[in-house]
């Protein structure tokens, strides 16, 4: 979901999320059925006469990166592979890389729809052309889908320190529907900064994302995914839940304005939800532009932070 700015009072924005939710599903028709060979950069495949992709991903840089997409086959109807063949190739008449590698489909929560994710290293800059190939039900399927590999990513890049963050906890607020639009909070999401979190020799996963404003209906459950990890990983990393949008209530406990986080900024992030995987010392070590199911993030805690 690309992020909005909201400056409203609570009535107004109620109705506003209802037009909002509302154009995002005409907008997912229009994707699913549309035959156009139009492109909106990373967004849609111009090949559209065996099927198309839609590239979620709105920060691809030089280094690591998980793609995001969502595959379409020539009726419009969604792939379901478990896993397909996906090639990435830079050819510019100086340069000529060719990458292959899989992704895996993943289940959105709630739903039996859902995305692919592959994960590819990017050696250099450039317009590159992603090419998923698959067979599905005895149908031939080839998808070819340019990308535009940035030099430096907007948000903080694999490897790179996060800035100080002070973000508020429930320590600092009387209210705490003024940092989570979550109908249920997780206090504990909610009980340290990233400040103190680089200093306490724990890992941390930080989590943008708002549950009440998500057109996406991703962030919720991509909190709730926080939370179930937190219960389980609680001694050795710091959970945190960052809410996209400043939520200021009058003395009667009104909702009267709602505006983005200038924290966004710091992290240069332009979509959510959002995840970051963080070093003992505040490096990001991964980063996850879109919804990340549990047990991916499991998988990298096992796998790259050795904690069972």
């Amino acid at each position: 979901m690309k992020i909005r700015n909201l400056i409203c009072n609570d009535k107004i924005f109620r109705s506003h999320q209802v037009i909002g939710i509302i154009f995002f599903f005409i907008a997912v028709f229009f994707i699913i059925n549309c035959t156009s060979n139009s492109t909106n950069e990373n967004e849609v495949s111009p090949d559209t006469s065996k099927g198309s992709v839609i590239v979620v991903n709105s920060d691809i840089a030089v280094g690591v990166n998980r793609i995001l997409f969502i595959a379409l086959d020539s009726d419009g109807i969604p792939v379901r592979n478990s896993r397909l063949p996906v090639n990435f190739s830079l050819k510019d008449g100086t340069n000529n890389f060719e990458l292959k590698q899989s992704a895996n489909f993943v289940n959105w929560p709630n739903s039996e729809s859902g995305a692919y994710v592959s994960v590819i290293e990017f050696p250099i800059d450039g317009n590159w052309t992603m090419f998923v190939g698959a067979t599905y039900q005895n149908q031939e399927l080839f998808f070819k889908i340019p990308l535009n590999v940035q030099k430096e990513s907007s948000s903080i890049p694999i490897g790179a320190n996060v800035p100080s963050t002070y973000n508020k906890t429930r320590y600092d607020v009387n209210d705490i529907r003024s940092i989570t639009s979550s109908d249920n909070p997780d206090l504990e999401l909610y009980s340290i900064s990233v400040g103190d979190a680089v200093l306490n020799n724990k890992y941390s996963i930080v989590t943008f994302a708002s549950p009440m404003y998500c057109q996406t209906s991703t962030c919720g459950p991509q909190v709730d995914v926080l939370s179930n990890l937190r219960k389980e990983y609680k001694q050795d990393i710091n959970f945190i839940h960052i809410e996209v949008y400043d939520r200021n209530y009058n003395n009667e406990g009104e909702l009267i304005k709602v505006s983005i986080s200038p924290i966004l900024d710091t992290w240069g992030l332009k979509s959510e939800p959002y995840t970051f995987v963080l070093s003992l010392t505040g490096k990001v070590m991964m980063k996850y532009e879109g919804f990340v199911t549990e047990k991916e993030l499991k998988t990298f805690i096992r796998s790259s932070l050795n904690i069972d």
